[in-house]
């Protein structure tokens, strides 16, 4: 009983954060209305072409972070940007480290991600927001209505980074001083902005506060969709986002799903304010594409931009594995949604010998850290079953090498480039029977298993495992040539210049 005063304060709480995000953002707007203005360039002058990028989390570990430093990287090493006279590129950030600085991206590019930074890279400078910004950004902050409280969030973070008072962040450079940051604080320049998180209300916001700023998103995940919908009208507790979800047909689940009703409209909107002014909505899947598109309306057409998908190395790897033991790699973040425990279990149930499951997965905090060591109490010191936490691009690589299959159990994942990883080194790939692995990874016959509970995936592992070498390698075979003539970092640079240079 000691905690209901607590739990009953807790929407009060939110409410309160909530008039103080729009009391501030408000405020904003007001201000800037007063202070607009401003030289136009000359006439018959161009004006220089100048380039920013949003993305609060570039110290993390996922494949959003590769999308950010793949597209960094290409806009570094394009002759559009080494020939602005007002040379860099702008990364607006909130990260988790306070001490991440501009030298940290080029050594998370490459470090991380095994991005090559390109030679005589122009400088980059970083503008990153302090951590009670980033607080406006957290799920936790937000107990109750958490997603129109992020998207608040959100917003307010966009007003400290793009307006030039910038009192709660840290500026710093690559390679020296630069003018870019000072450049794109003048309206007089031709802006864009490229957001790689995929968040929609923070663009929209940045549409209103950057006059002319022509505004680019691309979406992992849409905020709402048919499908959350879909889990909540049936009471299918089994979904992350409806885990606490009431029975079918109850009053909270028709309260839920006018939430979701409302925020899917606000929604959509923000991704049409998003697109106006020759801005560009990016999918990164024919699942979220049609997501996207459906909460857009028609108004305007967004497009499919497969995510970087580093292939050289992977494809070069041998499909021949040693026949003992037999191992299973699952790699990603330590999330719920992720599923890891999911795939343990199915794992035993198949009752293989001389096997060994690997999970290799980054860590965002303390709440994966401790996912992962939960996955370490599961396994009760089961030699054969191993746990890795944040492992190098080169231990990934060595582990891909060696695995015989990959599995992945994300419900309604929106791509899944560790699916394509593993079809690339060669591993017969497991993946959820919904999202992209449906869609677009594994839609022909033949490359790959798809399965959707505990029963089916204990089946496919089972059935993987039977298979003869012969079998196996045709599989990996027809893996192989699939991800190579639709994925890659080349199909990646090639659609991204297109639509977004």
């Amino acid at each position: 009983m000691s905690d209901m005063p607590a739990r009953s304060a807790l929407p009060l709480m939110s409410v309160l954060v909530f008039v103080v995000h729009l009391v501030q953002l408000a405020r904003t707007y007001l201000l800037l209305l007063f202070r607009r203005g401003g030289r136009a360039p000359a006439h018959g002058q161009a004006p220089p072409q100048l380039l920013a990028f949003f993305h609060p989390a570039i110290d993390g570990g996922g494949g959003g972070e590769k999308v950010f430093y793949a597209a960094l990287a290409h806009a570094l090493g394009s002759s559009s940007v080494k020939s602005n006279a007002n040379s860099g590129v702008v990364v607006f950030a909130s990260t988790k480290r306070s001490d991440f600085t501009a030298n940290d991206i080029k050594l998370s590019c490459e470090n991380t991600f095994g991005i090559t930074w390109p030679e005589n890279a122009p400088p980059v400078t970083l503008v990153n927001a302090n951590q009670t910004c980033r607080t406006w950004t957290l799920p936790e902050t937000y107990p109750v209505a958490t997603m129109i409280g992020q998207a608040l969030g959100f917003a307010r973070l966009v007003d400290e980074l793009v307006l030039s008072t910038r009192k709660r962040c840290a500026v710093t450079t690559t390679g020296g001083s630069s003018g870019a940051l000072r450049a794109w604080d003048d309206a007089r320049y031709a802006r864009t902005l490229v957001d790689t998180a995929g968040n929609a209300f923070a663009c929209a916001r940045a549409r209103t506060l950057l006059q002319g700023c022509r505004v680019v998103t691309y979406t992992h995940y849409p905020l709402v969709n048919s499908d959350m919908e879909a889990a909540v009208r049936d009471g299918d507790t089994s979904a992350v986002h409806n885990r606490q979800g009431a029975g079918k047909g109850s009053w909270r689940t028709r309260l839920k799903l006018l939430y979701y009703g409302a925020l899917a409209r606000t929604y959509g909107a923000a991704l049409r304010r998003t697109a106006a002014g020759g801005g560009f909505v990016l999918c990164n899947s024919t699942w979220t594409l049609g997501h996207v598109r459906s909460l857009m309306g028609g108004s305007v057409e967004p497009a499919v931009v497969f995510p970087p998908c580093s292939l050289e190395q992977l494809l070069a790897i041998p499909i021949e594995r040693k026949k003992a033991p037999l191992t299973f790699l699952c790699v990603g973040q330590y999330r719920p949604e992720k599923q890891q425990r999911l795939l343990l279990d199915a794992w035993r149930d198949a009752g293989l010998s001389d096997a060994r499951l690997v999970f290799a997965g980054g860590a965002r905090g303390e709440e994966d850290l401790q996912r992962a060591e939960e996955l370490r109490a599961a396994a009760m010191d089961d030699p054969a079953i191993e746990v890795l936490v944040n492992v190098s691009h080169a231990e990934l690589l060595r582990l891909l090498a060696s695995a015989h299959v990959g599995l992945h159990a994300m419900r309604m994942e929106h791509f899944g480039i560790c699916v394509v990883e593993y079809m690339a080194a060669g591993c017969v790939a497991i993946a959820h029977d919904s999202g992209g692995p449906r869609e677009d990874i594994l839609a022909p016959r033949g490359v790959g298993y798809l399965a959707s509970d505990r029963a089916s995936y204990s089946a496919a592992i089972a059935e993987a495992a039977a298979m003869s070498t012969r079998e196996r390698h045709a599989m990996v075979s027809r893996a192989r040539e699939h991800v190579r003539s639709r994925f890659g970092d080349a199909h990646f640079r090639l659609l991204w210049e297109r639509h977004v240079v």
